[in-house]
């Protein structure tokens, strides 16, 4: 009878203690990078846990199941996708779990979202089609005639001094784009802030005697949508065209005779194309 109701008490105490599988303490998710997240969570006030359940979705409603660990973290862990994140946690106790512990929301950032995530024009190739939907608002520019809750994105490029920046873009849907320069992320200097209805490209020749960093803000009005950008850099020669008028030469005058203004300059027998003519060479009559 005694060995009985020993029994019965060890029993009782296994059942309570399943009962007291408590749950994880500062359950805590940070972003490590764009795209990726470090998890972790401490050990409970009560039970002695065997292990963890973790699972991170869109939804802050715990899942009814996740992936088995027994480590209090995860580090690097991969977001497929762009979006708002909760992180849930429970402990795994012997013959029971515990209840779910839900994160504060995290997200991760689309590139090209902000503009610490801005995209480097001159690593992509033009033309170059992407989309805004997904990403988040982040500019308004009532100097567009801009309406804030439009998804945008912000790409640059720098652009040497003496060049030219030619840059345009096409759309399915309700856009606007913004261009400036000089200051931080979006630029201080506006170039162009137009609406989907001004197509024509954006042609910017720096003259402001250094190299300038270039942003274009993808944007829209009350929605995202796909567009296509293209652009390219030309130069433009910092050297003015000499000038010259006509001259009278004694015969037998060579071209070192000849006069003109300008910089290194070169003579030729035809205007367009040829072959440089040496100092030397004599001049003929009306050449």
């Amino acid at each position: 009878m005694k060995q009985f109701l020993l029994s019965l008490l060890y029993l009782a105490g296994i059942a309570g203690y399943a009962q007291t599988c408590g749950v994880p303490t500062t359950v805590t998710a940070t972003m490590a990078s764009t795209s990726t997240a470090n998890l972790s969570w401490g050990l409970p006030a009560t039970g002695i846990p065997t292990g963890y359940q973790y699972a991170v979705t869109a939804s802050a409603s715990p899942p009814t199941s996740g992936t088995t660990i027994t480590a209090t973290s995860v580090t690097n862990y991969v977001l497929t996708t762009t979006g708002t994140f909760y992180l849930h946690v429970r402990a795994v106790c012997s013959g029971s779990n515990g209840s779910w512990v839900t994160s504060a929301p995290f997200g991760s950032v689309a590139p090209g979202d902000t503009c610490a995530t801005s995209l480097d024009l001159s690593t992509l190739t033009s033309p170059y089609t992407s989309t805004t939907v997904g990403a988040t608002d982040n500019f308004y520019y009532p100097e567009c005639d801009g309406e804030t809750g439009a998804p945008d994105q912000v790409y640059y490029i720098t652009v040497p001094n003496n060049m030219t920046l030619t840059i345009s873009q096409t759309n399915n849907y309700d856009s606007l784009h913004r261009v400036a320069y000089g200051g931080s992320c979006p630029g201080a200097t506006l170039i162009a802030c137009v609406d989907i209805e001004e197509e024509d490209a954006i042609v910017w020749t720096n003259t402001t005697g250094t190299g300038r960093r270039v942003y274009w803000v993808q944007d829209g009005y009350n929605g995202g949508g796909a567009y296509t950008l293209t652009w390219s850099l030309t130069n433009v020669c910092a050297t003015a065209a000499p000038t010259a008028s006509a001259q009278s030469l004694p015969a037998g005058s060579t071209v070192a005779a000849l006069t003109a203004t300008g910089t290194a300059l070169q003579w030729y027998s035809i205007a367009t194309g040829g072959t440089v003519l040496a100092s030397t060479t004599v001049l003929l009559t009306g050449t």
